[in-house]
């Protein structure tokens, strides 16, 4: 019987951390303080970076190819940032004001075969 309200336990547990493990963040709620606004833009950033070096880890580019994508995304990511702090710059950020940081991150991207217009 003990044994049973062990493994009850245990696998609560697991299941328990394997749900928050594989947690989104929160839905972004605005209109949001700028700082709480520039720690979720720098985590995107972080997660894209990471998504990117393994992209190139998998499809095996070679350096020259490797530096033009790593080149490209650092690009897209200064003009991030520049979006962020002037959207910031009240100290609020809303929701309007995140689709234009939004729109800055998608400068130069191809989306179904068509080039975002700026």
């Amino acid at each position: 019987m003990r044994a049973m309200f062990v493994a009850l336990a245990l696998s609560v547990s697991v299941f328990t951390a394997a749900l928050t493990a594989g947690a989104e963040e929160p839905k972004a709620n605005f209109p949001m303080p700028a700082a709480a606004y520039k720690a979720r833009e720098a985590s995107h950033i972080e997660k894209s970076r990471v998504r990117m070096e393994s992209h190139i880890a998998s499809k095996k580019l070679d350096a020259e190819q490797a530096k033009l994508v790593r080149a490209r995304f650092e690009t897209s990511v200064v003009k991030i940032n520049q979006a962020v702090t002037k959207v910031s710059a009240d100290g609020t950020v809303t929701k309007d004001e995140a689709k234009e940081v939004r729109q800055a991150g998608h400068f130069g991207r191809r989306l179904h075969g068509k080039r975002v217009k700026n």
